[in-house]
């Protein structure tokens, strides 16, 4: 995914005020697999202090150029002897077999051109578990709902330019990509409300683009706005998200 200077910008600013407990659950729940990990598509290093805490030695693997840039900056501002970075692809990455107990993909999936050979990728190079966290399409309701998918697909790809066709998962879609590389395969929840509107200004959208989006999903009425949880609080539009942590135990 091509990510200019000014996407890098705007992600850390929004990134690095993402709620802390999530990552801290993210990390929890890996840690019993393991003391070291890598987070594949790491970004600008949001998750990196949780991770930290957590494990003895933590990769953090980015491909884009100016993120890679902003992520280098950020954990040398940590001056932590615990984490390095590397620049490497999901379908290529820069390590060892069997080199970490633990390879983390964290809202990148949806990035990934060939996910299969991602999770190929991520299953060499680890020895212990494979975790996915990805936005998912309600697990309570109507998870195989198409109306839901498609218009999902649409405020995604309108909002961020060059997402993989791979924009929509399913629990289904999670567990598939596993299977065939672990013996165990276990899904965690986490709930989240998002500001659309904040989250709308951190896009590589103008302001009449974002102004177009921002009323095409509070103008969503019936199915999609029952089965999307969109409503406004407070005088502002609020959208509750399912997030899934995947894993997948290898031994």
């Amino acid at each position: 995914m091509l990510i200019s200077n000014v996407r890098a910008d705007s992600f850390d600013l929004c990134h690095w005020h993402s709620d802390p407990l999530l990552t801290a659950w993210i990390a929890g729940h890996l840690s019993r697999y393991g003391d070291t990990i890598c987070d594949i598509g790491a970004g600008t290093g949001s998750m990196a202090a949780d991770l930290a805490n957590r494990f003895h030695e933590v990769i953090l693997i980015e491909p884009s150029p100016p993120m890679l840039r902003r992520l280098k900056e950020n954990v040398a501002r940590m001056n932590s002897t615990t984490i390095t970075v590397q620049e490497g692809e999901a379908e290529s990455l820069p390590l060892g077999d069997a080199s970490v107990d633990i390879a983390l993909a964290k809202s990148s999936l949806h990035h990934f051109n060939n996910p299969i050979g991602a999770f190929t990728e991520m299953r060499r190079v680890a020895r212990n578990a494979i975790g996915v966290v990805e936005v998912v399409l309600p697990h309570l309701g109507c998870p195989k709902c198409a109306e839901c998918r498609n218009f999902t697909r649409k405020v995604l790809r309108s909002k961020e330019s060059g997402r993989s066709e791979y924009t929509v998962f399913s629990e289904t879609d999670l567990r598939g990509f596993l299977s065939p590389f672990a013996q165990e395969i276990y899904l965690l929840y986490f709930d989240q409300y998002i500001d659309i509107e904040t989250w709308l200004t951190n896009s590589d959208l103008d302001a009449q683009r974002r102004k177009e989006l921002y009323d095409f999903i509070a103008g969503q009425v019936g199915t999609i706005k029952e089965h999307m949880h969109i409503q406004f609080c407070r005088g502002r539009l609020m959208q509750l998200r399912h997030l899934a942590l995947a894993i997948g135990v290898i031994k």
